[in-house]
């Protein structure tokens, strides 16, 4: 999916979120959405749908799996054309945090019927911000903001204020962005 937004303070990207209750609802994979994490940390955060409601997957070696149901199976790894051509290098994700040897553990998550797994387009990296990975499991729809509709220019942020504005070329998301 490209492109990932920029969330460096020096050149930000900014834009519009449709917050609708509506809009959360209609969710598909791979959206961008704004989100809090109030137990963590109340800044607004940027994050990509990849799991939806209802759904079985994992995470293995940095590839995603979702169940599919009919086939009783993990299919093919999801396209992930919103990461960058190269991850980082020795480093793997995997998830859930599976252990053999605990009854309760499970090789796969199931979301809930109004949970979402989400993460930053930076999910690959050992210091990827704050998203599913590091809390160990999805989010409620009530800690999702909006859904991302478009992108208007770039910011520069100091002390967590916009200082300026860039306009640039509207980049418009309605539904998914590739």
């Amino acid at each position: 999916m490209n492109p990932t937004l920029s969330g460096d303070p020096a050149e930000a990207d900014y834009g519009t979120t449709d917050n609708s209750l509506g809009a959360k609802n209609a969710l598909k994979r791979y959206q961008l959405v704004t989100t809090h994490y109030f137990e963590h940390d109340s800044s607004l955060k940027i994050k990509r749908v990849l799991f939806l409601p209802g759904e079985s997957f994992k995470v293995e070696n940095n590839e995603f799996y979702l169940y599919d149901k009919r086939t009783r199976t993990f299919g093919n790894p999801l396209p992930k054309n919103f990461v960058p051509k190269e991850c980082q290098p020795g480093y793997s994700k995997n998830f859930p945090y599976y252990d053999p040897e605990d009854p309760d553990s499970k090789p796969y998550y199931t979301l809930g019927p109004k949970e979402y797994f989400v993460a930053g387009d930076n999910w690959y990296s050992p210091s990827s911000s704050l998203d599913c990975f590091s809390l160990g499991r999805g989010i409620d729809i009530s800690m999702l903001v909006g859904v991302v509709t478009k992108i208007e220019g770039k910011c520069v942020v100091e002390d967590g204020k916009v200082v300026k504005r860039i306009p640039g070329t509207p980049r418009y998301f309605l539904g998914v962005d590739y």
